[in-house]
């Protein structure tokens, strides 16, 4: 009976070592894998890149939106400028309203052969237009200014800004725009018809002169 027994003991035995010897082996090796160095870390590059080191994405482009403003005010008040303004204009023409005349004179004459006389106006004027019709009659008409006209104008009768000198009788209506205000005083009128006389309708407008 004792052989026995110890014979089912020496059986186990074997057995018992094999299951210790395994048991040793995995928990030496989770606590190896527990205790095991990090592996080394290494620097890694976008490869997904542009022309400009940027990475790509799927969606590019320019984003159209419409902006609506509801709160913007209807108009802007400035009140610190000056009076005043310089202004340059470069490549351009600057288009100006001017203000209409508001001074005219007119007059019909009736001149005989020969005959010559001074028309004053009742004011200076800085005439803009000047009409003058005087169908076929030969004669001269001076218009006359205070400013001073250098080697121009009829030195008998003083400083002249205009002058109409038919003496053929050619040129019936004269109409004359004048590309700035001239001042005029007064009209120098000579007949130079031998034996009809002159008849003569003159118009100047503009604006009062100083």
């Amino acid at each position: 009976m004792m052989k026995h027994t110890l014979g089912y003991k020496l059986g186990r035995l074997p057995l018992g070592l094999f299951g210790f010897v395994l048991g040793s082996v995995l928990v030496g090796a989770a606590f190896a894998q527990s205790t095991a160095t990090p592996p080394q870390t290494f620097s890694t590059r976008e490869q997904n890149l542009d022309a400009n080191g940027f990475i790509r994405v799927h969606e590019q482009g320019v984003l159209k939106a419409d902006v609506n403003v509801s709160n913007f005010p209807n108009s802007v008040s400035v009140s610190n400028f000056p009076a005043t303004q310089n202004v340059k204009v470069t490549g351009g023409e600057v288009l100006a309203k001017t203000a209409p005349v508001t001074t005219g004179f007119s007059t019909f004459m009736e001149l005989q052969p020969k005959e010559y006389r001074t028309i004053e106006l009742p004011s200076p004027i800085n005439a803009t237009n000047i009409s003058l019709g005087k169908e076929n009659n030969s004669a001269a008409l001076y218009f006359m200014s205070d400013i001073p006209v250098s080697g121009g104008g009829n030195s008998s009768i003083g400083p002249t800004v205009f002058q109409v000198i038919d003496f053929g009788g050619k040129v019936p209506v004269v109409n004359h725009a004048f590309t700035r205000p001239v001042p005029i005083k007064s009209v120098f009128v000579n007949c130079v018809n031998t034996f009809q006389s002159c008849f003569i309708d003159l118009a100047i407008i503009g604006d009062p002169g100083v």
